[in-house]
């Protein structure tokens, strides 16, 4: 019989956005001997937020069928079969929390990993949080947050891996997606924040607070030489979007961006996002730009770069404070 008494698991999860630097951040914490990190996949949420009370083995079933709907959980390489014997293996009704402590525990298993060490879950479950707090009181979470402007560059560069299309190629949409993921952690006791860059750069002081933060105990802070257990852990058809996982550490990558991204666009991306990125830290660059009273773009002065109109527009009504951009196109216009 599968004992439930345990209570809630040591397990706290890693948030991000696409393309910030988790999978780089998660194989450096899966080099330590007291920490776990399952690959990316959303099965907690799914369990938890499933719209109906588990109440028979037909209703476990649907469950299963929503967790392996899911392609990144299917490449976790889970048997159906062995959490369906697990479930059954529990004598009456299941809650939603032991059942994704049930699988947590099979995935685990699975992968040949400790159930007794810390469990590091990468998942993009910011929507969620609250619903696990609520079951879970004890658990923590990880935030990686990386310049929007170099996410969304890397966006638009890299197609998805199931669909083959572009990630994110609208400049409004990534803006609004990433600002609002920073917002969603902001002010939490249960979050840590981590930037992509300050990780790069002081890589043990960032990991030595992450330590701290998860509670890892002294004997479990042993770290092995490289990242590869991790990388091997990663889906077939996740890796080519992960080639630089089980490599060294580049602090030259965190600006490789800036000369890729034209500027109208990064302007763009900056006044969208302007709240979160100040929030964190990011440089922002000079506002010199106007709208051209013939063309109706807006024109960056300082190499004439020139963004659709339809942004313009955007920007004006998404702005928190527009009144300001109206205030400088004016007097630019004024001159």
């Amino acid at each position: 019989m599968n004992d439930l008494s345990d209570g809630p698991p040591n397990v706290s999860f890693l948030l991000y956005e696409s393309r910030s630097g988790s999978t780089m951040l998660a194989s450096l914490l899966d080099r330590f001997s007291g920490i776990n990190v399952i690959p990316e996949n959303n099965m907690v949420s799914r369990i938890l937020l499933f719209p109906e009370p588990i109440t028979s083995i037909k209703i476990a079933k649907k469950v299963f069928d929503c967790i392996y709907a899911e392609p990144q959980f299917q490449e976790l390489g889970v048997p159906r079969s062995a959490l369906m014997n697990a479930l059954l293996s529990v004598d009456g009704e299941i809650a939603k929390p032991d059942l994704a402590a049930l699988c947590i525990r099979e995935v685990l298993r699975s992968m040949g990993l400790s159930p007794s060490k810390h469990t590091l879950i990468k998942s993009a479950c910011y929507e969620s949080m609250d619903v696990i707090s609520q079951h879970w009181p004890s658990t923590r979470y990880l935030h990686i947050v990386r310049d929007g402007r170099a996410v969304f560059n890397s966006l638009r560069k890299n197609r998805s891996l199931f669909r083959r299309e572009v990630m994110n190629s609208n400049v409004v949409a990534a803006a609004s997606s990433w600002q609002r993921k920073v917002f969603l952690t902001t002010g939490r006791s249960d979050t840590l924040t981590l930037r992509y860059e300050d990780i790069l750069k002081n890589q043990q002081p960032c990991i030595a607070s992450v330590l701290d933060f998860l509670e890892v105990p002294m004997e479990g802070r042993q770290a092995i030489e490289t990242c590869e257990g991790y990388a091997q852990r990663i889906g077939a058809s996740q890796r080519d979007l992960h080639i630089n996982v089980g490599t060294d550490v580049k602090p030259d990558r965190s600006n490789a961006w800036e000369h890729e991204i034209e500027p109208s666009v990064r302007y763009a991306y900056q006044e969208l996002a302007r709240q979160g990125l100040q929030q964190w830290g990011y440089a922002m660059e000079p506002n010199f730009c106007w709208i051209d009273r013939f063309t109706g773009r807006i024109i960056i002065a300082r190499d004439s770069a020139r963004l659709p109109f339809r942004y313009a527009r955007i920007l004006l009504s998404s702005m928190r404070r527009p009144g300001d951009l109206r205030l400088r196109i004016k007097r630019r216009l004024q001159r």
